[in-house]
């Protein structure tokens, strides 16, 4: 007989899958601002973007991403408790 250990990992899927959303973005701004180099991308950051302060959009983009990793490594360390 074997044991299978099953692990709820649904938050940490979530979490991944927002950093790929995120790392989308990045790179899309990255590469609107190498074609048009004289602006930094921006995007607000209120409801829907439509509302809200104007904020540098790779910078932005950059700080999610970390603060989503840092997420990631202590779900992932849940998880694997």
């Amino acid at each position: 007989l074997t044991h299978q250990v099953v692990y709820n990992a649904n938050k940490l899927a979530k979490l991944v899958k927002k950093k790929k959303e995120l790392q989308n973005w990045l790179d899309f701004y990255e590469i609107k601002y190498s074609k048009k180099s004289n602006e930094r991308p921006t995007r607000k950051i209120g409801f829907l973007g439509l509302w809200g302060e104007k904020l540098d959009a790779i910078d932005y983009y950059t700080a999610q991403i970390e603060n989503l990793g840092k997420k990631i490594a202590i779900e992932q360390e849940r998880v694997l408790e």
